[in-house]
């Protein structure tokens, strides 16, 4: 660990130079992160020296093909001085479009083909564009339903909350209510209890307990109707003669009775009808 963190002291020392290093906590995590970031610096810092290296030795090779094209058109009286001045504007603007389309050699074919292909880097670049202006359209559609969710959400909450302190009063008296009520139902519990422990002391018996005798009473109750009921059945055998023959020829008093009182009924009807 402690060769580990001399290796990054000293990369983060050249990296900063002259400025401090600044101060960060040391430990595992911290010197396996700057490890990881000091390789991936260093691999980063070779291919940059690859490349400078290239493009050196290619800078060299082109400035000698240039001397040698130099050369060659001096001696055929080609030279840039020689030129005239829309020669020389031509030449810049062919040296020109030739660094932009990165063409090697400014020939007429390899022009036309760094002209496509930058026709159809163009076209992809427009496809991707369109793709994105797509994306953000609905991007933007989403993002506008979601702010008018969250509006209406926060009308609810102001609502809800207004409400909240509107019943506030009223639910810290029932709060109030209820502690009360359930301080009440552990007194009245430990009084029954007392009281259970004294009647059993007492020796008393289950038979005399409330509950028992409301059960007593009921029953009476359901008994003294049926009783009622059987005394009215009775009272209406009571009322016939003791004799059968008697009983029958009392029966037949009492239809005839209902006859003529049905024959008096039917009458009356009729009268109303008129």
């Amino acid at each position: 660990m402690n060769e580990k963190y001399r290796e990054v002291e000293a990369w983060l020392e050249k990296m900063f130079g002259n400025q401090p290093v600044p101060k960060y906590e040391i430990n595992s995590f911290t010197l396996d992160f700057l490890t990881a970031l000091m390789q991936r610096n260093k691999i980063q810092d070779q291919s940059a020296e690859l490349v400078q290296q290239d493009l050196r030795i290619k800078a060299e090779e082109y400035g000698t093909e240039a001397d040698r094209y130099s050369r060659i058109l001096q001696k055929l009286g080609l030279s840039r001085e020689a030129l005239s001045q829309s020669g020389n504007t031509s030449l810049n603007t062919l040296v020109e479009a030739s660094v932009l389309l990165e063409v090697q050699m400014p020939s007429h074919s390899n022009h036309l083909l760094a002209m496509s292909a930058e026709c159809e880097e163009k076209m992809t670049v427009a496809n991707q564009r369109r793709l994105e202006q797509q994306l953000c359209s609905r991007l933007l559609s989403k993002t506008k339903s979601q702010l008018k969710l969250i509006c209406s959400l926060r009308k609810v909450l102001e609502n809800l909350d207004e409400q909240a302190s509107l019943d506030l009063p009223d639910f810290e008296k029932k709060g109030k209510t209820a502690e009360f009520l359930r301080t009440k139902s552990k007194e009245y519990s430990q009084i029954l209890g007392t009281l259970k422990k004294e009647l059993a002391s007492c020796g008393a018996e289950p038979s005399i307990y409330h509950a028992t005798l409301m059960k007593k009473s009921e029953d009476l109750t359901e008994a003294k109707d049926k009783l009622h009921a059987l005394k009215a059945k009775l009272d209406s055998y009571h009322a016939l003669p003791p004799d059968v023959t008697l009983a029958r020829v009392k029966i037949e008093e009492v239809k005839a009775e209902l006859a003529s009182l049905e024959a008096e009924l039917a009458q009356c009807i009729d009268l109303m009808h008129l």
